[in-house]
């Protein structure tokens, strides 16, 4: 008899459990619902009604700041020590027809340095110009700096150590994961935050006027005809991109309508930023840019803004879409170009050809997607 009720007691355990999960997954269901269908109809204005938008941060998790009324305060100057000063002598007696560009490749730890060894000797092989490649180690862990050897070429690699403060202004506690991905540690996010705000003010990166910018699993499998930098150069490019992707909209909560707000609170006309569909982003682990695009005013309160709004720690804002909406803000379509004939590969995420874009002469392929009529989904 005992054993029965305990049975009878067992099973209603179990019963009530089953339903305390179903009506969790039911509410979770409910919520993403209205999640979505908010996006969905904020989508809709994006692409019917321009800027037309009312903006809350709150709404979409983030904290308020005011777009027209912000401090966009000057960053202390970082002293350039080590391979710095050795760039800079470098440059003093650079030949005056060549760019002054270089590659640079952002690594966590110095575990990834085999890695940048492999992009390194791609590099030399594959790309024309000898110009100079720049590793920044972002971790406590990393050397003050790295051995170079002239007899396997890396005379020419640079490394500089770079330090990431943590934010101390965000107001809401900061995920130890987020919704865009629930696997991914603290540092990509800092790493994010890094590459849109800070790396740029490096004086290591800030002496030259073209940089391309690799990852360390980037891939150049095959030589390139064209010295990437002088074309770049002579046609007057201020960002050059290899690939666009879709980005996912956790990923970007509430970032477009952001910035879609900021325009309109500081009266901005923008370039093409009002027929780029949201969640667009060009695939910037390979981007060739002018450094006076990052380096100007314009482009350091934007990122500021979004910053202070803490959507890069609250959902994973990514560098590759803020970027992307300030190219699209500030640059003029004719100076951004698809750099489709450099064989390039990144893993599983960019195959090696974008069928269509294999002449030096340009393409037009960032016309594709500026209609607003794009389905976004």
């Amino acid at each position: 008899m005992n054993l029965r009720k305990e049975s009878e007691k067992r099973l209603l355990v179990v019963l009530l459990c089953l339903i305390l999960v179903v009506a969790w997954f039911k509410n979770g269901s409910e919520v993403k619902s209205e999640v979505e269908s908010s996006e969905k109809v904020e989508d809709q204005k994006t692409t019917e009604s321009g800027l037309e938008s009312e903006f809350r941060s709150e709404q979409y998790g983030l904290d308020p700041v005011d777009p027209a009324n912000f401090t966009v305060k000057s960053r202390p100057k970082i002293p350039c020590m080590g391979d710095c000063i050795t760039v800079q002598g470098l440059l003093k007696d650079w030949p005056e027809a060549k760019p002054k560009g270089a590659y640079y490749v952002l690594i966590p730890s110095m575990k990834r340095m085999k890695f940048v060894l492999r992009i390194f000797r791609q590099i030399r092989s594959n790309l024309l110009g000898l110009y100079p490649v720049i590793v920044l180690c972002m971790t406590s862990t990393c050397p003050k700096s790295f051995p170079r050897d002239s007899a396997n070429g890396t005379d020419r690699l640079f490394y500089q150590r770079v330090q990431q403060e943590a934010p101390s202004f965000l107001r809401r506690p900061i995920p130890r994961n987020t919704s865009c991905n629930k696997f991914e540690q603290m540092y990509h996010r800092e790493m994010n935050r890094f590459q849109s705000l800070r790396i740029y003010d490096e004086p290591i990166l800030s002496q030259f006027e073209y940089l391309l910018r690799l990852n360390d699993v980037s891939e150049i499998p095959r030589p390139v005809s064209f010295d990437i930098f002088k074309f770049t150069k002579t046609h007057n490019i201020t960002y050059g991109y290899r690939g666009i992707e879709f980005e996912k909209k956790v990923c970007t909560r509430g970032l477009w309508e952001a910035s879609r707000d900021y325009l309109l609170k500081n009266d901005i006309d923008p370039q093409f930023f009002s027929q780029w569909p949201p969640r667009r982003s060009f695939y910037n682990n390979f981007e060739i840019s002018k450094s006076s695009l990052w380096l100007s005013q314009e482009y350091k309160a934007l990122l500021t803004y979004f910053d202070r709004l803490g959507g890069i720690f609250y959902h994973r804002w990514g560098d590759g879409a803020m970027r992307t909406i300030a190219v699209s803000m500030f640059v003029p379509r004719s100076q951004v170009h698809h750099f489709g004939n450099v064989p390039y590969r990144h893993g599983e995420y960019l195959p090696e050809v974008s069928p269509g874009f294999d002449k030096v002469e340009g393409s037009d392929y960032v016309e594709d997607f500026l209609d607003p009529n794009l389905d976004v989904e």
